[in-house]
């Protein structure tokens, strides 16, 4: 089994802790396909001549105009396939984060898995006497409890 790190994310040690990390990744994964996208359609916006658009080769008529709209269209469908997993992946992740009870576990799991924070600004935005360390420890004994 391959172990995937995010920032003391062991992916499959916990269900919990696999289904978190997972969303983690898939985001970043949709983010880089969509700026690839991004570089296709502005490859496709670059004016060419016609003759340079439609070569021959062994016989075979070759659209490179065509091949570029292809693509972007199946890279569009590769990109719709993984929000809706993702977006499958993040409501089973809410449910989760609605049943923890404590109000500041809860707060630690949605900056930690919805808005991406760092265990540093999780504690400084929870404030008080809470650290780095503490917000972590709370949010790993949490999912070692429930899992």
């Amino acid at each position: 089994m391959t172990i995937r790190r995010w920032k003391g994310c062991h992916v499959g040690r916990e269900m919990t802790n696999e289904m978190l990390c997972e969303a983690f990744y898939l985001e970043k994964e949709i983010e880089q396909w969509k700026k690839e996208l991004e570089k296709l359609k502005s490859a496709s916006l670059t004016p060419q001549l016609s003759m340079e658009n439609t070569t021959v080769k062994g016989g075979k008529i070759k659209d490179s105009t065509g091949d570029l709209a292809s693509e972007i269209a199946d890279l569009e469908r590769k990109i719709r396939k993984e929000v809706y997993r993702l977006i499958r992946l993040k409501n089973r992740i809410a449910e989760y984060i609605m049943g923890i009870e404590d109000s500041q576990t809860r707060l630690i799991f949605h900056m930690r898995v919805y808005d991406l924070m760092t265990w540093n600004d999780i504690a400084d935005k929870i404030g008080g006497m809470n650290s780095e360390d503490s917000v972590k420890k709370r949010y790993y004994r949490y999912l070692k409890k429930t899992s």
